[in-house]
């Protein structure tokens, strides 16, 4: 990756991360909505994984309903549901849960986001 796209997925994670406020809104909104999966900051964090980490439902409820990778990883091998988990954000682990993301995948710990909830307790 060269210095100018490195530069470009900064800028587009930092905006995305600002926008992720609740007082924005529609500004989230119209981020998400011109922001594709391969959108990612270095980490690798999705959209998705993103609005899942902060706890946005609404934000994660229009991602799941543009069919997005609900199991995609970022660089720790963690999906949406891993960092909803680790959040104990009840609200998002059953929007992921119930929109059938997977469970059962390990991250780069080898563990599930039923382990990482269970440690969070």
């Amino acid at each position: 990756m060269n210095e100018h796209q490195e530069s470009s997925e900064n800028i587009k994670y930092s905006t995305l991360n600002a926008a992720a406020e609740p007082e924005l809104p529609q500004v989230v909104k119209v981020l998400l909505l011109t922001c594709t999966q391969e959108d990612h900051h270095t980490e690798r964090k999705t959209p998705l994984i993103i609005s899942a980490q902060r706890g946005l439902a609404g934000a994660t409820r229009l991602l799941l309903d543009r069919n997005v990778d609900m199991d995609a990883k970022d660089n720790l091998g963690r999906t949406a549901l891993h960092h909803a988990a680790e959040n104990g954000d009840e609200a998002i682990i059953r929007l992921l849960i119930d929109q059938g993301a997977e469970k059962k995948i390990r991250d780069h710990d080898n563990e599930t986001p039923l382990h990482i909830a269970v440690k969070k307790l």
